[in-house]
């Protein structure tokens, strides 16, 4: 073997080891696509995660659905501030927490139903520019996050993705601390046990599977 050859091997082989998901030409995104991330760590994420982590590595504290238009990819979410938006991808992935690396904390879920996730980007474009629910109550004309995608997943007039009894208690069983300020500054009461959704828990539902990391 001639030492040209060795060198070219060589390279192409730290080529192949340096690949990572972004990379995957294979891959293409679909309407209706759920993207979960992990958002740049603040306060009200820690919360998110004290509240609705489980014992996997990642916890997901905020979703959004994926939409494609003409040659451009957004994400319609619910944040904070803005309420429900179109955000350019590229944008949203700048937003997550990164991994040592740098790569975006985030991954794909596809929905099985592939007509019923085409429905449901219609639906959320609708919603652009309605408020963000501080208050994480249903059927108040705002939306947060993981509440935007239920009502956005319809068929047949049903919900295809199910609520759960909402949960701002640490791991111990109190109140975190932060939700106890946060409710205090809104003058409501912590709707414990109120239905709802949360990021972590879409995840988990038998209809989603995971197509793709960024990581």
């Amino acid at each position: 073997m001639t030492k040209k050859l060795i060198i070219f091997l060589i390279l192409v082989g730290t080529f192949c080891y340096c690949k990572n998901h972004t990379s995957d030409t294979n891959f293409r995104l679909k309407n209706g696509d759920l993207i979960f991330q992990v958002s740049e760590e603040s306060d009200f994420t820690k919360a998110i995660h004290n509240s609705t982590g489980n014992n996997r590595n990642l916890s997901f504290s905020h979703v959004g659905i994926i939409y494609l238009h003409n040659d451009s990819i957004f994400v319609i979410d619910a944040v904070p501030g803005d309420g429900v938006r179109k955000i350019r991808l590229d944008d949203f992935l700048n937003e997550s927490s990164k991994s040592k690396e740098g790569n975006p904390l985030v991954c794909i879920y596809r929905y099985k139903d592939i007509e019923a996730a085409k429905d449901a980007v219609q639906n959320a474009i609708k919603y652009i520019g309605y408020n963000y629910d501080s208050v994480f109550l249903q059927n108040n004309n705002a939306f947060y996050c993981s509440e935007l995608v239920y009502e956005c997943f319809v068929k047949d007039d049903k919900h295809l993705f199910e609520t759960v009894p909402m949960n701002f208690k640490d791991k111990a069983g109190n109140f975190d601390p932060f939700w106890i300020e946060y409710y205090r500054k809104l003058d409501v009461p912590i709707p414990q046990d109120c239905s709802g959704t949360n990021p972590n828990q879409l995840s988990e539902d038998k209809n989603l599977y995971e197509v793709f990391r960024y990581f």
